[in-house]
């Protein structure tokens, strides 16, 4: 794995990668989208040198119960919700307990919205190139 000095140097040299591929397709609209908290600096950075719109998306992860840091889904704004029904099915994870992790975690992506999105318009994604930028990854599911 490479290691970078900070998430600043992270993005510089992510934005430099995305630049020489994106020159091969056609993005009208591009948008960067980064992930709170790591995310947000390393977005700006590829913004920066993609010389595109930055904005943030709040999103939360649904862990699966008894093993929280294991994602069985996520929520994020507007109501949206995915699940990976495999894992929740080989989990035996029942509706109820789907039910409250996402009403729980309802409540922190409310307030994280409120933090981090505060004076910002809707988020409106509609006929947007979307680059989703986070400091990591580990499931991949939020």
């Amino acid at each position: 794995m490479t290691k970078y000095r900070n998430r600043r140097e992270a993005g510089q040299i992510l934005g430099v990668h995305l630049e020489k591929e994106l020159r091969k397709k056609e993005l009208t609209k591009p948008l960067v989208l980064g992930l709170p908290r790591g995310g947000v600096p390393v977005a700006f950075e590829v913004a920066a040198v993609l010389r595109c719109a930055l904005d943030v998306i709040v999103t939360r992860k649904l862990g699966v119960p008894g093993h929280a840091e294991l994602a069985c889904g996520a929520i994020g704004p507007e109501g949206v919700e995915i699940l990976d029904q495999r894992l929740v099915s080989e989990c035996g994870i029942t509706d109820k307990q789907i039910s409250d992790i996402v009403a729980r975690e309802s409540v922190e992506l409310t307030r994280r919205q409120e933090l981090y999105r505060t004076g910002l318009g809707p988020l409106n994604l509609s006929g947007r190139d979307v680059i989703l930028v986070d400091d990591g990854i580990a499931t991949g599911a939020t």
